[in-house]
């Protein structure tokens, strides 16, 4: 845990750990052991929870490629959510800029 931090605005408490992993992008399936030289994992899965989404649609704005609409402006995954070795900044960007944080990436083996 951060210690608490003194600012003009007074005294507040830096983030919790998975507040902070957000903020840093330091989400689980990117700092997943299974990964290539690159450092990225091998194989990308996106889902969307659809309890979650509010239809902001903003991942469907960075990544059309990975993401689908409907009627109601709620989105879900294509290709059951498989993400091609091309796409997966596009994935990243999606997962960061979810307001609702409904979106996950799994890495699979």
């Amino acid at each position: 845990m951060w210690p608490a931090t003194t600012g003009i605005s007074g005294t507040f408490e830096r983030p919790s750990g998975a507040m902070r992993r957000l903020a840093t992008g330091q989400h689980a399936c990117f700092t997943d052991s299974r990964r290539n030289r690159t450092g990225v994992p091998t194989n990308v899965r996106i889902k969307v929870d659809p309890d979650l989404c509010e239809g902001h649609n903003r991942c469907f704005a960075l990544a059309p490629e990975l993401f689908e609409v409907d009627d109601y402006g709620l989105s879900r995954a294509l290709n059951d959510g498989v993400v091609p070795p091309d796409r997966k900044e596009q994935a990243r960007l999606a997962v960061d800029n979810c307001p609702e944080f409904a979106i996950s990436v799994v890495a699979e083996d």
